[in-house]
């Protein structure tokens, strides 16, 4: 809905369905063949398959369908509010270790298996707990973990830096 906040049409804690579509700027070439410059980036969209898949294994949402084009993508998602609700504490942080790997590797987490030790010590803070289940549901938090790697992946193989894609994705509920 244009115009409003992605917190009033894209509420993690509300299963919901949103079409959302990702553009490439600077002119970049998402995947296929770019005539100008004459390189291939078929290999992408195997990578962006690829992601999208660990991710929704991890995440509480279910991918309906995936479109990728030359310089822009194309997901319907799925948010399961209730799937994060039913998980223990344990499975929440094994899941988010695996998605959140530089922020619990900054917590001591090693190799995206917390301990038993550390397993308790993240499940006795509550407000955090509440913040990582939240985050498994949420769609936009799943988008900018897809669209940061590729914007890393990307952005080393065509020797530049900064956005590979809109700062913002775009979504229709």
């Amino acid at each position: 809905m244009p115009g409003q906040s992605r917190r009033k049409t894209m509420d993690p804690r509300k299963p919901g369905i949103f079409h959302i579509t990702s553009n490439c700027v600077r002119g970049a070439f998402l995947c296929g063949k770019d005539i100008r410059s004459g390189k291939d980036y078929s290999h992408r969209r195997e990578f962006i398959k690829s992601q999208i898949q660990y991710l929704a294994q991890h995440f509480a949402i279910a991918v309906g369908w995936e479109g990728i084009m030359s310089n822009h993508l194309h997901l319907v998602l799925a948010n399961l509010p209730n799937k994060v609700d039913t998980c223990s504490d344990a499975e929440v942080l094994r899941r988010v270790c695996k998605i959140f790997r530089y922020k619990f590797r900054q917590l001591g987490v090693q190799d995206c298996e917390p301990s038993d030790e550390q397993i308790e010590e993240f499940s006795g803070d509550a407000e955090f707990m509440r913040e990582m289940r939240l985050r498994l549901s949420d769609p936009s938090w799943f988008m900018r973990q897809l669209l940061q790697k590729l914007a890393v992946m990307s952005n080393r193989e065509d020797d530049c830096r900064g956005h590979f894609v809109d700062r913002r994705f775009k979504h229709r509920v």
